[in-house]
């Protein structure tokens, strides 16, 4: 069988000449790095260092490569801000103003503020991870103004002592918490108005 790269990248040496041989195997290259070209440009990645800016008065979407980022507050309705490799961690206290969409991102902050703070706003997150630091008497998630929420596959870890997970301040049921796992330390509440459905 032939090795891996001899597969897509065939020797052929016969009757051409080695230079002619050289020649198609650098086109090949060229191709090659082409297409790998395409396809990460196709993906539409957001570098870590790049500031977050939104071009539109409504649906701007993020693709966020790896690395530690701050998030700037997320004002422009129907955002959303999407990790490629589940590997983008938030590093530092967000505050969304308009409805949103979070997919696949780590926050991580320390005591003093919530993680995320909803602020009159709908903001769904999918497959999320929340991680806070000792000591803190806020919540991983904040609530106010009649904002609402949904989590979905979410890992809230860190320590709970003495706050609640999420706060709400709204309605009964303004915050739906779907097969999310919990794992934190000292005594935990998810909050008053929320509804946990298959929750670890």
């Amino acid at each position: 069988m032939p090795r891996f790269s001899e597969r897509f990248w065939p020797r052929t040496t016969t009757s051409l000449g080695q230079a002619a041989a050289d020649a198609l195997r650098e086109e090949q290259d060229r191709l090659a790095r082409e297409q790998v070209g395409r396809l990460v440009d196709g993906l539409a990645l957001t570098p870590a260092e790049d500031l977050l800016q939104f071009p539109r008065t409504t649906w701007n979407a993020f693709n966020l490569a790896a690395g530690a980022r701050p998030l700037p507050t997320i004002d422009v309705v129907d955002t959303v801000v999407a990790s490629a490799a589940q590997r983008t961690v938030v590093s530092n206290a967000v505050t969304v103003r308009a409805d949103a969409r979070f997919e696949g991102l780590f926050f991580q902050g320390e005591a003093g503020a919530p993680l995320v703070t909803i602020d009159g706003a709908v903001a769904t997150f999918h497959g999320c991870i929340f991680d806070r630091g000792p000591g803190s008497s806020e919540g991983w998630a904040s609530f106010l103004n009649s904002a609402q929420g949904i989590f979905v596959g979410c890992w809230f870890v860190g320590d709970a002592t003495p706050a609640e997970i999420v706060v709400n301040t709204g309605g009964a049921a303004d915050v739906q918490i779907v097969a999310c796992y919990q794992r934190t330390t000292g005594p935990v509440a998810w909050g008053a108005n929320t509804t946990q459905v298959g929750v670890l």
